[in-house]
């Protein structure tokens, strides 16, 4: 969503939409070509400390792929949010940054999440960022992964699949003028 208020802010969408392409054929395809980057990413990763480093996981292949598929629909669904709030692209993309640096923080990502003071635990178990953080760990084989991931993952992915049809909305009209 980010991104395509930039295209809107520099003129890039009012064409796109003039055309008979539908504005959610536009939405969907920037949202699945950075999903398919993201994935090619992680992928790359994976790869990487297998054969560079001798670093293997057991991977739950299933788990990884539906706890990335409700990351990538949630993020996006966030970022609609915050495009929607917070209008300049560049202040929604920098309020984007800060939004998703404390939920890492407070997620356990940078740090691990018992070394947070009990307070601070306590708000981040309320954020989709640590479930997702456990979905991937679980998937790893890291921790046991309970349907709490499972549920909080599957509601993330539905919040973020409804925050784009709602802001989508009106990225996808028309402009006046």
């Amino acid at each position: 969503a980010g991104r395509m208020a930039g295209m809107r802010e520099r003129g890039i969408l009012r064409p796109m939409l003039a055309t008979p392409v539908s504005g959610w054929s536009i939405l969907l395809g920037v949202g699945f070509l950075r999903m398919v980057v993201g994935f090619f990413s992680a992928g790359l990763n994976f790869f990487s400390a297998l054969f560079l480093f001798g670093v293997s996981f057991p991977v739950n292949v299933g788990l990884l792929l539906f706890c990335a598929l409700a990351c990538a629909l949630g993020a996006m669904g966030l970022g609609a949010l915050v495009s929607f709030v917070v209008r300049r692209p560049g202040s929604a993309s920098a309020a984007g940054m800060i939004l998703t640096q404390i939920m890492l923080f407070l997620s356990g990502i940078y740090i691990p999440f018992e070394f947070l003071p009990s307070i601070l635990q306590a708000f981040g178990r309320v954020l989709p960022a640590y479930y997702m953080a456990q979905g991937f760990r679980a998937a790893l084989g890291v921790v046991e992964g309970g349907a709490e991931i499972l549920w909080a993952s599957l509601g993330f992915g539905l919040f973020g699949v409804i925050a784009l049809f709602l802001f989508g909305q009106l990225f996808l009209q028309p402009e006046k003028g």
